[in-house]
């Protein structure tokens, strides 16, 4: 299963989850694995797009994503720092097989741009 999340506080304190599920059947199945793919996540002033290999897997408007705590604070208009992490298994990721281990998680490269219009803050 893919998941392609964008999450915030919700009222009751938990996470609230913006999330899309796709089984990796319908991304090419078991050759899914074998190749590398563009993973992408476009953030401007209006939303939240995830992409993988140009394909738009969840777009999420940043008005939904202020804390519903009351404190007034919008985790997407704060500064950020990116981690790239492998998760396996889990709730959302379904039972662990164990047979998959060991494994490895391959990253070719890293891209960052900012448009010139958003100058640092």
């Amino acid at each position: 299963m893919l998941l392609a999340n964008v999450a915030c506080l919700g009222p009751d304190g938990r996470t609230e989850w913006y999330d899309t599920r796709l089984p990796i059947d319908s991304l090419g199945g078991h050759n899914w694995a074998t190749v590398f793919h563009i993973w992408r996540m476009d953030w401007d002033e209006k939303c939240i797009s995830l992409y993988v290999d140009d394909r738009l897997l969840n777009r999420v408007e940043l008005e939904k994503l202020e804390n519903k705590d009351e404190s007034g604070t919008h985790p997407f208009r704060q500064p950020h720092y990116m981690l790239l992490n492998f998760a396996i298994g889990g709730h959302n990721g379904g039972p662990i097989d164990d047979s998959c281990f060991p494994t490895r998680y391959l990253v070719d490269y890293v891209r960052v741009y900012q448009r010139r219009d958003q100058g640092r803050k």
